[in-house]
């Protein structure tokens, strides 16, 4: 899951403009965070401040710990990364066949 997630924010990468570098700043300290392991989970939190978040139990689903893997893996989020992924899919291959006008659409979207 964490290689799917790390290809699509590579991939947006990409659709953003040299212009727009406070997306970019956000994104890099995103993926940062997301390799390190250090984004703001229940856990995490739970742990450095306990007497603000009481527990570490996941919001969505109030089944699990939240960690940094559960917030990908929470069955409660699969429908918000099927839209994120559809979205960006969507732009990446507006993108291509536009820059790519001579090429199969279909080809393009077999490599998206």
């Amino acid at each position: 899951m964490k290689v799917l997630l790390l290809q699509m924010l590579t991939k947006a990468n990409k659709l953003l403009n040299k212009k727009d570098k406070i997306n970019i700043t956000f994104l890099l300290a995103f993926k940062l965070k997301l390799l390190s392991e250090t984004l703001p989970s229940r856990q995490l939190l739970h742990n450095c401040y306990p007497s603000i978040y009481i527990d570490n139990i996941c919001l969505k689903c109030l089944t699990a710990v939240e960690t940094q893997s559960h917030i990908f893996d929470c069955y409660k989020n699969i429908a918000a990364y099927n839209k994120i992924k559809n979205k960006l899919k969507a732009s990446i291959t507006k993108l291509a066949r536009k820059n790519n006008a001579k090429k199969n659409p279909s080809d393009i979207e077999s490599k998206i």
